[in-house]
């Protein structure tokens, strides 16, 4: 992975270069795990911290954005502790 930048920033930039081919595509990720992970985004989401961003970014994330991150990382099962500021 992109060891330079911040754990956040890569899943927010693995998601912005491979939008789902389908509004399906997102509905259907939250029924079944995906086999594969982004090579991008990481594997190690112990702690997702959105305040790792740059804060004019942040005001522009939306709901759909961050639920986009949640369901590209596998949230549920892989991160024990969120942090939204």
């Amino acid at each position: 992975p992109a060891n330079y930048l911040a754990p956040i920033s890569r899943a927010l930039f693995a998601i912005a270069i491979a939008p789902p081919s389908s509004p399906y595509d997102i509905i259907l990720a939250r029924c079944r795990p995906r086999v594969s992970r982004s090579s991008i985004a990481g594997s190690d989401w112990h702690t997702l911290d959105f305040g790792d961003i740059e804060k004019e970014l942040a005001a522009k994330l939306t709901d759909d954005d961050i639920s986009q991150v949640l369901l590209h990382i596998d949230a549920g099962n892989k991160v024990k502790r969120l942090r939204l500021t």
